[in-house]
């Protein structure tokens, strides 16, 4: 009688961390999902024409994104979600080709507003991307940098259009 008791002692534990991990909520990201064209301007001026493109990833696990003017487009980045951070995660490549991570801190309640943030070399210097949605067809993104903990500075601003 004690066999059986002993082993649902130790079954349980090992069924219990067998559980898969909670499924990420993607559906904030279903919106950018296509080809969209932008006009980014920063605070030294002219506008720059950008297209971008967010498209699904190995096995819909990661949301890929390009970028680029013209017909020459190369990767912005890919969003994907980080179990040991239980967030999802923006890596992008910087100019220097080191990665460089921004995790998401913010939705708003109504989807339309995602922001990720990140602190890449533990400078103090705090990254921004803000994304605003203002309708399916249309969103802004605002990148900003604020230095060891000060207020946020304007890097760039892109009014992005779905084609």
């Amino acid at each position: 009688m004690r066999f059986p008791l002993i082993l649902a002692l130790l079954i349980t534990p090992a069924a219990v961390l067998a559980q898969p991990a909670a499924v990420p909520d993607w559906k904030p990201f279903h919106v950018f999902i296509g080809t969209w064209e932008g006009t980014r301007s920063s605070p030294s001026g002219a506008g720059v024409k950008v297209v971008r493109t967010y498209e699904t990833g190995e096995g819909s696990h990661q949301l890929d994104v390009t970028e680029g003017s013209g017909k020459s487009r190369a990767p912005w980045g890919t969003v994907h979600y980080d179990q040991g951070k239980s967030a999802f995660v923006l890596d992008q490549n910087k100019a220097t080709d080191d990665p460089f991570e921004l995790v998401l801190n913010h939705v708003s309640e109504d989807g339309s507003e995602l922001t990720f943030v990140a602190s890449p070399d533990g400078s103090g210097q705090v990254e921004r991307i803000t994304h605003r949605l203002g309708g399916w067809n249309d969103f802004v993104e605002i990148v900003e940098s604020a230095p060891d903990g000060k207020q946020f500075s304007l890097i760039s601003e892109t009014h992005f259009h779905r084609k």
